[in-house]
């Protein structure tokens, strides 16, 4: 079964969340009761704003309250579609995108801009604070991880802020975790395969999000407008099959200055596309 075919398993199995919510009320001598009725709003409100259906599709804990795991469903024009999981545990928002097409977006939009200046200071915060020293007795907890020649790449990064550093166009982006641990509820829901950082191309990744539900719904339009992308795309390449087809087998005399014109740019375009020899 394809990641997307257990996807709509689980988008079939999900609830409405206000019916989620009103199954599973929290004590009334928990403080951070209020969470869970604000998060089951906070599900339909992103739900509405992005004219996305929202279900809760599984739960997780933290301040001892029961929370949701959120999924919305974009489907594209009946062609591709674009699932999206959520979690916020209090601390932080996780986001989990499973598409049927791969998705291109600005990595500003996801990660995290670092620049050359925050990441020396960040290199040598932490070659300063792993580094073992005679006078530490016990140990930092993971000091025997502790590699000079890490700081030779970009390796301590990942052990120093649980986090992966991506590098390009001149560009560095710190891309959060991906450890399934850290996405609670989501792990027990979706594919392993699935948490990995976003990088062009990818279909399925998982975000830290880096700020509010503000900053998760950005992230979320823009995935669904590449999706979109996508489509048009596609249609636009068979579209330009099909005219190739029709015009190219006529006598040239036959055709209009438009369609001699446009003949040109279809078959321009197909061979840099690698659709004509």
């Amino acid at each position: 079964m394809s990641h997307i075919e257990k996807m709509n398993t689980l988008w079939a199995e999900g609830k409405d969340p206000e019916s989620w919510g009103e199954h599973t009320t929290p004590k009334d001598t928990l403080i951070y009761k209020s969470g869970h009725p604000s998060q089951i709003k906070d599900l339909c409100a992103i739900g509405h704003l992005l004219d996305l259906p929202a279900r809760v599709v599984g739960s997780h804990s933290s301040k001892s309250v029961g929370l949701p795991v959120g999924m919305f469903h974009a489907d594209i024009w009946e062609e591709e579609t674009v699932y999206f999981l959520t979690r916020n545990n209090f601390h932080d928002l996780k986001l989990v995108v499973v598409s049927s097409c791969p998705i291109n977006i600005d990595y500003d939009i996801v990660h995290t801009h670092m620049t050359q200046e925050q990441y020396d200071e960040t290199k040598r915060s932490s070659f300063e604070y792993c580094r073992p020293k005679p006078e530490r007795d016990p140990p930092l907890p993971g000091s025997h991880d502790w590699d000079e020649a890490d700081y030779e790449t970009d390796a301590w990064y990942a052990k120093w802020g649980h986090s992966t550093l991506l590098r390009v166009d001149g560009k560095m982006y710190s891309c959060g975790s991906t450890f399934d641990g850290y996405y609670e509820g989501i792990d027990r829901v979706a594919p392993k395969e699935v948490f990995q950082r976003y990088e062009y191309d990818r279909s399925e990744f998982c975000v830290e999000v880096p700020g509010t539900e503000i900053e998760m719904m950005r992230i979320m339009r823009a995935t669904v407008r590449s999706a979109q992308k996508f489509v048009q795309a596609r249609r636009e390449v068979k579209r330009d099959i099909e005219d190739y087809k029709n015009y190219s087998a006529k006598d040239p005399s036959e055709l209009t200055d438009y369609w001699k014109k446009r003949l040109g740019e279809i078959t321009e375009r197909l061979r840099e596309q690698g659709k004509l020899p």
